[in-house]
């Protein structure tokens, strides 16, 4: 595992993380935390694949 997969396995689940901080505070909707989950999941799978 090379560092850009590492910085892939850090940096996704803190995005989603901040989402639902979010989304707690009431500045983002259920369906906005639901799409940022699903694209931050593609693009990282996409990526940690490709790399």
């Amino acid at each position: 595992m090379n560092e850009k997969q590492v910085g892939l396995l850090i940096i996704g689940p803190m995005i989603i993380g901040t989402a639902i901080l979010l989304y707690r505070h009431h500045a983002l909707g259920l369906k906005a935390v639901a799409a940022v989950a699903v694209a931050v999941i593609t693009v990282a799978t996409f990526m940690f694949v490709t790399l």
